[in-house]
């Protein structure tokens, strides 16, 4: 796989320099990656406090309110990275968005929603509310290879909240999407890493870039 350009985004309370060692520890140190930061919002579990999120939290519960629009919102930003990027002479497909909880949500969104159609999208101990906004997905689209990797042992976003987000990609028609679970918690892990190595190197194997 030919990758010119990763986007990584944080999670909350973050900012995008908190994702920077990933860069070097996947062996990518060539290739150029962004690490946009999140804007500061009141987040309404932590009592209102401003912190950097790409999107309100308004409950813990599958069944609580969703920020949508502010989900949206980022998405929309980080489809313009991805444009300015093509503008630059990058092409869209071997452009790869890689997000961390808060980030992996904007990150999926982005690229399901994106005029464009990017390379492939990491999701690292993530979750998809608002899946309505991005039906209906078809043609290449629903080709968009996406790797979720998630720790058994998280408490912040539980393991369910992966095993929702798989089952509503495959259902909404996405062709290429893999869980992986890992023994950690709410962090990333050099076995996960790994794991996205040989993913990416896997769909250069199969001819899919």
């Amino acid at each position: 796989m030919k990758i010119s350009c990763v986007i990584a985004l944080h999670g909350l309370g973050a900012d995008g320099q908190d994702l920077a060692p990933l860069q070097d520890m996947m062996g990518m140190t060539g290739i150029p990656w962004l690490f946009p930061d999140a804007p500061r919002l009141p987040v309404t579990v932590n009592g209102g406090m401003q912190m950097p999120a790409w999107f309100d939290i308004l409950g813990f519960s599958p069944t609580d309110p969703v920020d949508t629009q502010s989900i949206a919102k980022s998405a929309r930003r980080i489809v313009g990275l991805i444009e300015t990027q093509v503008a630059q002479g990058v092409p869209a497909s071997e452009i790869v968005l890689l997000g961390f909880s808060q980030g992996g949500v904007v990150a999926l969104h982005a690229a399901l929603s994106a005029p464009v159609q990017i390379g492939a999208v990491i999701g690292l101990s993530t979750w998809l509310p608002a899946h309505e906004q991005l039906l209906p997905l078809s043609g290449n689209r629903a080709r968009l290879p996406i790797w979720l990797g998630h720790g058994t042992a998280d408490t912040v976003v539980p393991l369910a909240a992966a095993l929702r987000a798989e089952a509503r990609l495959k259902e909404m028609g996405i062709k290429r999407v893999s869980l992986n679970h890992y023994p950690m918690a709410h962090n990333i892990v050099e076995e996960e890493l790994n794991d996205v190595q040989l993913w990416l190197a896997s769909l250069t194997a199969q001819g899919y870039f």
